[in-house]
């Protein structure tokens, strides 16, 4: 809209504005002009109330009267009192309405804009409104929004004096994923790099893990990390004069049961279809018919390294879709990983990934390769539910052989048309439906274990 205004008679009216303050804690001084027009009709002094509300990032588009953002409260407008999230009044008698929008009004906003900013918002709304003079009136008051032709006429926050940004007050958050954490947080004002230390268990002091990260994120694995054991890391701003931020710390526990995506996964289809790669499809398909055109079979590459002493290990598999009559044997075996990756040169196929061109894989009978092998129609899966398979010994079989990763093939044995599943694949469009596995590690160090820490 090109003016807000608010307005005295019923209903009222109230603007409001919304800026960004990520980064800001530390500013010395925030104040917050709007260019206003004059009242339209007679002349009433008046108080203008500034107020603030924390909102998140409403859309100007989808705000009416009846839909305000969620949370919104109506101001008071009192001239004896003062609302709880009133910021200034500003005392307003200006009565030329043919001078439009050279009028600017200024209020102090700092200590609202730098609270925010240290609890991690992102956004504050302001709002202009008038006292009950104005409500008890008729008349009329704009301001000038961001969509005005003056740029120098529409709304904005003044800031002054303003300290190195930190990310202590956007939310360092920690991670346990795997042996280790994956670190997260906004960035800070100015910073053109980040140091990140850790202190362990086993660490005397802080240990800086890296000194050079330019990104908001950090991911820090290690089999010989403990697990239920506190791990402390702090991350500090460095801006391009070398200037360092206070540190944001975060302490996290490394637990022992933690999960994994899988490497990657697809379904490859034989007949005319050998040398066509599905690895990016949202789903993996799975199919039995003595037709070799309409055979699919799903692929899983799992890593093995950076994995501590497994204990359990169980494939956790996204049912997407099922044939109603489905009554088939369903067969999910370890092989070796032939190294194929999700696209590029080695994008899987019919004939890379399995290496035959027509017909299909057969039960394999009890085998030590083999991890499970069941009736869906016996079982009584159905779309949306989870499947677990549990994968430790196959693991640890890898991991003694000291391979990166393990590959699972599932397939179909019943060559029966009717016979057809899909799964949900990590390129599914929900983060909890990807396919991963859920690992259970031994403690660590085991217990009774004597270390010496020099």
């Amino acid at each position: 809209m090109r003016s807000p205004g608010w307005k005295g008679s019923s209903p009222p009216r109230e603007a409001l504005f919304q800026f960004e303050v990520t980064g800001l804690e530390g500013v010395e001084s925030v104040r917050f002009r709007a260019c206003v027009s004059a009242q339209d009709a007679g002349y009433v002094p008046v108080n203008v109330i500034v107020r603030y509300g924390d909102f998140g990032d409403w859309n100007e588009y989808g705000v009416t009267y009846n839909l305000p953002p969620t949370g919104y409260t109506p101001p008071s407008v009192s001239t004896a009192e003062k609302g709880s999230n009133e910021l200034a009044r500003i005392f307003y008698a200006y009565k030329d309405p043919a001078n439009a929008y050279d009028n600017y009004l200024e209020a102090d906003v700092t200590a609202a804009v730098r609270q925010a900013a240290r609890d991690g918002k992102r956004y504050v709304t302001l709002f202009l409104t008038g006292d009950d003079t104005l409500q008890a009136s008729t008349s009329l008051m704009t301001a000038a929004s961001r969509e005005y032709g003056t740029l120098l006429k529409r709304p904005v926050m003044l800031c002054s004096g303003s300290r190195f940004g930190t990310p202590q007050g956007v939310r360092l958050e920690a991670r346990a994923e795997g042996p280790g954490f994956t670190l997260t947080w906004r960035a800070a004002a100015g910073a053109v790099r980040y140091i990140v230390t850790r202190q362990g268990p086993t660490d005397k002091a802080p240990v800086v893990v890296a000194d050079n990260v330019t990104g908001t994120s950090f991911t820090e694995i290690d089999p010989g990390f403990w697990n239920d054991r506190d791990y402390t890391y702090t991350v500090t701003a460095v801006n391009a004069d070398g200037t360092v931020s206070v540190a944001a710390v975060v302490t996290e526990t490394l637990s022992r049961t933690f999960t994994r995506p899988v490497a990657a996964d697809t379904f490859v289809r034989a007949g005319a279809y050998t040398n066509t790669s599905y690895a990016l499809a949202s789903t993996i398909d799975l199919k039995g018919d003595a037709n070799p055109e309409y055979q699919r079979e799903g692929f899983f590459r799992v890593a093995v390294s950076n994995v501590p002493a497994i204990v359990q290990a169980q494939l956790r598999l996204k049912l997407n879709a099922t044939n109603t009559f489905t009554d088939s044997t369903f067969v999910l075996l370890a092989t070796n990983d032939t190294g194929w990756a999700e696209s590029g040169p080695t994008a899987p196929t019919w004939n890379t990934v399995i290496g035959e061109g027509a017909g299909n894989t057969p039960d394999p009978g009890d085998v030590p390769a083999l991890i499970t092998r069941f009736n869906l129609k016996d079982v009584g899966y159905g779309p949306g539910d989870d499947m677990f398979f549990d994968i430790t010994a196959q693991l640890k079989a890898a991991q003694a052989r000291s391979a990166d990763t393990l590959m699972v093939q599932m397939f179909i044995t019943t060559l029966n048309a009717a016979g057809n599943i899909s799964i949900r694949s990590l390129q599914s469009a929900m983060m909890t439906d990807v396919p991963y596995v859920r690992y259970t590690v031994d403690l660590n160090p085991k217990r009774g274990t004597v270390m010496i820490l020099r």
